[in-house]
């Protein structure tokens, strides 16, 4: 087993400040996914909930999540529903969710079991203040994986492709049935079909509705400089991949996007005046240069304003004018409001 316990305890302590400060200011990077300790076997969960020391927190909340019915009760009760667990780990790891989904797949689960999780951790992260960019593309990384056995490609369409899947299947395995019997096959067959549909479009809406709720949590620190918008534009072509996996669809990415640009311009709102001219005219020249897909995505309305429009004439023009403001000393940056 390998032990980055170094490296995780600087992660914690940086997410243990973040309840003293702004979190605009203190963005910790995200815990990486697969971080293993060895002293996670002598967990003593009876702690108190007041202040916790850094290896405390890594013990009781980095655990892996054990799939058996006291692996499970001990999650829940001394880890889940902690209120740390929700104040300073979950907006800046995700490390569970990907347990509970890689669980799925490598023992074959339905597709209710991606969607009951994926509604699971939604809930934990309504009452999450911000999300850390860095855990939300570590997450995007590791979802086509999670995810794509559920799913079909979404270059053809998406639910004529589980009917098709459908069908093949009960033709293979009750053909001596539609011989003997076609209604009751074709009754079996109709009724499988609706729910292999129904399934399919409630795990899409499930991802969409948690991927929505991250995105309009997101925390960037301008500190990163351009590396803030190249996280940013990171996770936005992670969220197209998605629809070309046939994990969203076509309305949800749009509305993925526009959640995403828009946090993007919140973030802009507050913290633009300590970000470089240089900066804006770096977006300025890639945006221009629809180095983005997922910003050229068109609207579904062609009255609709643009993604690029927006960009450009917005985000751009009003950063630009806080940084030339700032420079001469004036700041015209608003506070940051974590409920917002």
């Amino acid at each position: 087993m390998k032990v980055y316990k170094t490296f995780v305890f600087a992660i914690l302590f940086v997410i243990s400040c973040c309840l003293a400060v702004t979190p605009i200011q203190t963005s910790p990077p995200s815990i990486a996914p697969n971080t293993k300790v060895d002293s996670l076997t002598k967990v003593n969960f009876t702690t108190v909930l007041a202040e916790k020391t850094v290896e405390q927190i890594l013990n009781e909340f980095l655990r892996p999540v054990e799939f058996s019915k006291t692996g499970l009760s001990l999650f829940f009760k001394h880890c889940f529903q902690d209120p740390l667990y929700t104040e300073r780990f979950l907006p800046a790891c995700f490390v569970h969710l990907t347990d509970f989904l890689k669980y799925g797949v490598s023992n074959k689960k339905p597709r209710s079991f991606a969607t009951s999780a994926l509604t699971l951790f939604q809930q934990k992260l309504s009452a999450c203040a911000w999300v850390n960019p860095y855990a939300l593309l570590s997450f995007l990384d590791q979802t086509p994986e999670l995810l794509a056995p559920y799913a079909t490609n979404a270059s053809e369409n998406q639910m004529v492709k589980v009917i098709k899947n459908r069908l093949q299947q009960e033709l293979a395995n009750h053909f001596d049935l539609l011989k003997r019997d076609p209604t009751v096959f074709l009754d079996q067959a109709a009724h499988k079909i609706l729910t292999d549909v129904a399934e399919m479009n409630e795990l899409q809406n499930r991802l969409a509705q948690l991927l929505i709720l991250a995105i309009s949590k997101l925390v960037w620190n301008p500190k990163e400089k351009l590396d803030v918008w190249n996280l940013m534009t990171a996770i936005g072509t992670r969220l197209s991949m998605l629809y070309d996996l046939g994990l969203v669809s076509r309305d949800d990415l749009n509305l993925l996007t526009w959640t995403l640009i828009n946090r993007f311009n919140y973030f802009i709102d507050c913290t633009g005046s300590q970000l470089s001219e240089d900066f804006y005219k770096k977006i300025q020249e890639e945006v221009t240069a629809d180095k983005y897909p997922f910003i050229t995505l068109t609207e579904n309305e062609p009255e609709l304003m643009s993604k690029k429009e927006f960009i450009l004439q917005h985000l751009v023009l009003r950063g630009l004018g806080k940084s030339q403001a700032f420079s001469m000393g004036f700041l015209s940056d608003q506070l940051m409001n974590p409920n917002h």
